[in-house]
């Protein structure tokens, strides 16, 4: 019985956590043209995770990971 409900728990709370996704996922850019952009700060001599090449241009694991959260 103690595993029946553990199990019942999981998928309570991964049905929850999915709502929860979905309700905060935006599906549509927004419009609005008071949108601040967004700042941030890296350091490039962090081998791997930023490093800036021979052109100027900034590549790695962080550089990736703030594109993909602009979009």
């Amino acid at each position: 019985m103690k595993l029946i409900n553990f199990n019942w728990q999981q998928l309570i709370l991964g049905l929850g956590c999915l709502l929860l996704m979905i309700a905060c996922k935006s599906f549509y850019p927004t419009t609005n043209s008071d949108v601040k952009p967004l700042k941030v700060a890296t350091d490039p001599t962090f081998v791997p995770f930023e490093i800036q090449t021979a052109s100027g241009n900034l590549e790695g694991f962080d550089i990736d990971l703030m594109v993909r959260i602009v979009g």
